[in-house]
């Protein structure tokens, strides 16, 4: 009779040892589920953040990209402006470069106008000097006169200086 009363106490040792065992059990799964939930409410937060950071962080590149798009055009719009002012200079350039040269030939005209009037002048000095009066000198020695005149050389005379530019 002893038999069934071992077998009741491992019995009851066998079930005391279940119920703990369950129990350890039921308080490593309360404290799964208790990390799981946290860990599942950390990833929420974490992803909401997350959420958050990318909205801030899509309206702060839309911002940057309205910007640049404006600075862009506004560069756009300066180059278009100095482009035509540079065109305008260059016309502007051309014209004085063509005004320049107009003024040079007639500076080289009035020159050689000059220079022609200075010799019948001194032609006509020395006609003077050497007869009473020219005009009644016959054209003959009128003719020989001023090429005398032309080939003598004055140290005082100076010679047709072009001012024609280089470009």
């Amino acid at each position: 009779m002893e038999y069934p009363a071992m077998e009741t106490s491992s019995l009851f040792t066998s079930g005391i040892k279940k119920h703990v065992k369950d129990r350890r059990i039921s308080k490593t799964t309360k404290l799964n589920v208790s990390l799981a939930s946290k860990i599942k409410t950390k990833i929420i937060n974490n992803s909401s953040i997350f959420k958050i950071s990318l909205k801030h962080n899509n309206r702060a590149l839309a911002l940057a990209l309205s910007r640049e798009r404006e600075n862009s055009r506004r560069i756009t719009t300066e180059k278009m402006l100095l482009q035509k002012e540079v065109d305008k200079l260059n016309f502007e350039n051309t014209f004085l470069r063509l005004k320049l040269n107009n003024l040079n030939k007639k500076l080289i005209e009035i020159e050689a106008l000059m220079n022609n009037n200075l010799i019948t002048a001194i032609e006509m000095s020395t006609l003077s000097e050497f007869h009473q009066s020219p005009f009644l000198l016959p054209s003959s020695k009128k003719k020989r006169v001023s090429k005398q005149c032309k080939l003598t050389r004055l140290p005082f005379a100076r010679k047709p200086f072009p001012l024609r530019p280089k470009f």
